[in-house]
């Protein structure tokens, strides 16, 4: 994608270092989690993966938000140890989160 800036730009606005656009857009280095709200409101998509379970999507969406597990387990009112077994496919939330992630992932019961 050819916005018509310089990555010195691209880096101010998304607030990180110049080398560090040049890594990623290089693929010498994946997206830092912390940067992924920023890269999306600049790009204005996602242009990550969505993911396929339940796990993968969780993660994505919250990436896509920008909250670290602790604080997304302090949104859903469970450790920051089962959003990760959540995320990592290792156990499936109980009936009473649902409501909750389905939400968070853009999608509803049905």
């Amino acid at each position: 994608m050819d916005l018509g800036i310089t990555q010195v730009e691209a880096a101010r606005q998304i607030g990180a270092g110049q080398f560090t656009v040049i890594n990623w857009e290089k693929d010498r280095t994946p997206v830092s989690t912390r940067f992924v709200p920023a890269v999306v409101r600049f790009l204005g998509y996602d242009p990550f993966p969505k993911g396929q379970t339940l796990g993968e999507r969780l993660r994505a969406a919250r990436r896509a938000r920008g909250p670290s597990h602790r604080a997304l387990a302090l949104e859903l009112q469970v450790d920051p140890s089962t959003v990760l077994d959540w995320e990592r496919s290792r156990r499936a939330p109980s009936a009473k989160h649902w409501p909750r992630i389905l939400r968070l992932i853009g999608e509803q019961l049905s």
